[in-house]
């Protein structure tokens, strides 16, 4: 019994499961909407102004995403630091933790995803 119990403490994630809010950015709220969709070989989102895609690799609830290619539209002062920091958090080594919702940890910061 307490092996199971074990067992489901520390199972890996499920990144699948179509478009997720991003609820919070190092812990605060997100200006606009923005959000993530991990597809099977790529992930796709909005950091609530631009959006983007990138090719990430995903095992034993490690997240590495590859260079992200973004549209350049402008973007008010405060949603370009948004996605300065979402793609900051990205671009570093993450850690995948479940609970209520995804949260994506490294240390340049966090991202907390909505489950769907």
């Amino acid at each position: 019994m307490l092996g199971l119990l074990l067992a489901a403490c520390t199972a890996v994630p499920d990144l699948s499961g179509g478009r997720r809010s991003v609820v919070a950015i190092d812990g605060e709220a997100p200006v606009g909407e923005p959000w993530i969709q991990f597809d099977r070989d790529d992930l796709s989102g909005s950091t609530g102004c631009n959006s983007f895609r990138a090719s990430y690799d995903y095992a034993d609830g490690q997240l590495s995403v590859g260079p992200i290619a973004a549209t350049k539209r402008f973007c008010r002062t405060d949603l370009a630091r948004q996605e300065s920091r979402v793609f900051e958090i990205l671009g570093s080594d993450l850690t995948v933790r479940a609970g209520s919702g995804l949260l994506l940890e490294s240390e340049s910061g966090s991202l907390r995803l909505a489950n769907q």
